[in-house]
């Protein structure tokens, strides 16, 4: 193994101790709005994401003879929202392998298999539309529990960007999503934001 390969194996084993399931700091307080509720369950997803019908939540994933891929990368420009915590949809699709899991123009993702999983947000977040400026998170939330955030803060700058990166341990049907959430609860302008997942290792044998 060349220097460079060991040089890389230890920076990803790096990543992967810090971010399983790390703890959320300075974030305790973020709820989510009437209208955006944290909810736990496939059951209770039902209907919360406009792109999935009621049969697509409970609906078994399929058999594949050989198993296929799980990755997806999606997109979304000029988000404005105000108040508490708000679920991001993402409108653009640049990679899904599995339809089922992702569904294109959606704001959930629903783990085909178990197993551990990588996902990675980020955003530029711009002064203007009515945002104030304040601290603003974007954060993955693992069946409504918070798994960590990226957070742009106060500053002078019109824009200022961030990104975050977890390891997450999923089961079948465990639901990923990201909302969006600022200091004041006031409001906020995402230029542009990002949302990526793939299966890493599955717990399959």
């Amino acid at each position: 193994m060349t220097s460079k390969n060991i040089q890389l194996s230890c920076l990803l084993c790096g990543v992967f101790a810090f971010f399983i399931d790390s703890p959320i700091a300075n974030a305790d307080d973020f709820t989510a709005s009437p209208e955006n509720v944290i909810v736990t369950t496939v059951e209770d997803f039902r209907g919360l994401d406009k792109h999935r019908d009621k049969e697509e939540w409970s609906r078994e994933f399929p058999t594949d003879a050989a198993p296929r891929p799980v990755a997806f990368s999606v997109s979304g420009e000029r988000m404005q929202s105000h108040g508490k915590e708000t679920v991001i949809t993402y409108e653009k699709t640049q990679t899904n392998t599995h339809p089922h899991a992702w569904i294109d123009g959606g704001s959930h993702f629903r783990a085909p298999v178990a197993g551990i999983y990588l996902f990675t947000v980020s955003f530029t977040n711009e002064k203007s539309h009515g945002s104030n400026g304040d601290d603003v998170y974007v954060l993955i939330r693992k069946n409504g529990t918070k798994k960590g955030f990226a957070c742009t803060g106060e500053s002078g700058s019109f824009r200022e960007s961030s990104s975050y990166t977890v390891a997450l341990d999923l089961a079948q049907n465990d639901i990923v999503h990201t909302g969006v959430v600022d200091d004041s609860k006031g409001v906020r302008y995402l230029r542009f934001f990002n949302f990526t997942g793939a299966l890493v290792q599955s717990a399959s044998p």
